[in-house]
């Protein structure tokens, strides 16, 4: 039988995208919630925000990773970018608190101060804070399949769209052991650009710094990895006297909205993942 350059080229895009499925289906549905979650959940806090706001805003950072349309491993190189990988193109890494995603979250801070009720303006807010920590955990990569830039170090490349050829099954620079500067920079990052709630006292940044220190250590428990840096992230938010947890379910009721509010659309690779099913 005689194939196409295109047919080729989409064999080889469905092969790329199912060694990714492969590489990440162990955990990637909770895959950072510590810092999507947690840590954009503490930061409002400390700004003033209510506990309702705050896991909102929070819930649907961490809703990108989750939400289908907005994923990171089912889905094109465009899709991948706009949501995981800003500034980045096929040739161009992202770097780590791009100017760009700064001035979006600065923008979307003010649409919802100017309507704090309005979903459009959470939804938003909550997809650029995550795009905005993604700068940092995926500084040096891009979001299109490049050897070059992905995996230089690599002698046999097998998978190099975004981090996948990393250690630690691909997770390595979203974990913030690895790198404790760059979490906290990114967390100072968002802190920075986040504005007091209207009438807040403000915690200063000295109140979360050794808490966010001592829950991004390495797991020195015998305990799954994501559940030890959950649990040492809940004990920080006894700081404000909270006991938020991200319910997935509740979020999922909202994805339409949300997916209209960012622009975010399914892949061709949904039937991949199993959606609809």
């Amino acid at each position: 039988m005689r194939t196409t350059a295109g047919t080729r080229g989409r064999v080889r895009i469905a092969c790329g995208v199912i060694a990714l499925a492969l590489l990440f289906s162990a955990d990637a549905a909770a895959y950072e919630i510590d810092f999507h979650y947690y840590v954009v959940y503490a930061i409002l806090r400390a700004k003033g925000y209510s506990p309702a706001e705050a896991n909102r805003i929070a819930g649907f950072s961490q809703f990108v990773d989750d939400n289908p349309a907005t994923e990171p491993i089912y889905t094109n190189a465009q899709n991948r970018k706009t949501f995981h990988f800003d500034g980045s193109d096929s040739d161009r890494p992202t770097t780590r608190g791009y100017e760009q995603t700064q001035e979006d979250v600065r923008v979307a801070f003010a649409g919802y101060l100017a309507r704090p009720g309005e979903p459009t303006t959470i939804y938003r807010l909550g997809q650029l804070l995550h795009l905005l920590a993604d700068t940092f955990s995926h500084d040096s990569f891009t979001a299109w399949w490049n050897p070059r830039v992905n995996c230089p170090d690599s002698a046999v490349p097998l998978v190099c769209t975004g981090h996948s050829n990393t250690p630690e099954r691909g997770h390595a620079p979203d974990r913030p052991y690895n790198n404790e500067e760059k979490a906290l920079a990114a967390a100072r990052s968002i802190y920075d650009l986040a504005p007091a709630a209207p009438g807040a006292i403000v915690r200063p940044w000295a109140d979360l710094e050794s808490g966010l220190l001592t829950a991004m250590k390495r797991n020195t428990a015998a305990t799954a990895e994501i559940e030890y840096r959950t649990i040492r992230m809940r004990d920080l938010m006894q700081l404000f006297g909270d006991a938020p947890g991200y319910n997935k379910r509740l979020f999922r009721e909202e994805t339409d909205a949300f997916n209209v509010a960012v622009g975010a659309r399914l892949s061709n690779w949904k039937w991949l993942s199993g959606v609809g099913k």
